[in-house]
């Protein structure tokens, strides 16, 4: 399983979430109406935590597609996915932010009224791609 290995090499990074950060204005990009472009290029084992009905379509960002979801112990999670060997899920909780790096690049969800990273470019409403460091 070659996909699998390399979605494993991406970094996970979880904010605010676990320190405690007090209530925000929540995704603004989960309350759309679904679409077909929701669907997520990828297995129910590699979205084992992921409630699938709940994935929205961010953008495509570089190459890059993402999708923003709830996990199915009620929390965030933003996947990626270039292409079978390059993506990566990451989960955290649901006040955010969550953010997720590796071989598609690094993004950041932070919750409405969150603070947005210093260094990235606007996807979404709650999406951010950050740029390079150096």
């Amino acid at each position: 399983m070659r996909h699998t290995t390399a979605a494993a090499i991406g970094l996970v990074w979880l904010g605010a979430a676990l320190v405690g950060c007090s209530g925000t204005g929540g995704f603004a990009d989960l309350e759309r109406d679904p679409s077909p472009a929701d669907e997520i290029p990828l297995s129910d084992s590699e979205l084992r935590i992921v409630d699938r009905d709940t994935a929205r379509y961010i953008d495509e960002h570089d190459g890059t597609d993402l999708w923003l979801a709830r996990s199915l112990e009620d929390g965030i999670c933003l996947i990626t996915y270039a292409d079978e060997s390059a993506w990566v899920v990451g989960c955290g909780g649901s006040d955010g932010p969550v953010g997720v790096g590796g071989m598609a690049g690094r993004f950041e969800a932070v919750p409405g009224g969150g603070t947005p990273p210093e260094s990235g470019t606007q996807l979404s409403e709650n999406v951010w791609a950050l740029h390079s460091e150096g």
